[in-house]
């Protein structure tokens, strides 16, 4: 299933945050955010709606697969979250500037 869901229709790019109900950010679900925001950066879109399925728009990081690691395995999925979160970034900071919208989910 994928982390989130994103679109464009006229000039009005969406991305949603499809992980409910606490939407934490994934390793996954940054690079999905990252890829989003890649081609969105490349649209017409003049503005982006950020919003979240479920009662919460997010918890911020999944540390949940962290809770049964070892500190080697920690230090891995630190990094990976490390390199996906600045990677999301520079994707949507390579496109030309565009207002960003959030809304609470449900």
């Amino acid at each position: 299933m994928p982390h989130l869901r994103d679109g464009i229709e006229d000039d009005l790019a969406t991305v949603i945050l499809n992980n409910p109900p606490q939407n934490r950010l994934s390793v996954a679900m940054l690079d999905e955010l990252a890829q989003g925001l890649d081609t969105i950066g490349q649209s017409a879109a003049r503005a982006v709606l950020l919003r979240a399925d479920g009662p919460d728009f997010s918890f911020g990081g999944d540390m949940v697969p962290w809770l049964d690691a070892s500190m080697a395995q920690l230090l891995f999925q630190t990094e990976d979250v490390n390199v996906a979160l600045p990677s999301a970034i520079r994707a949507f900071k390579a496109g030309k500037p565009r207002p960003v919208i959030d809304f609470k989910g449900q």
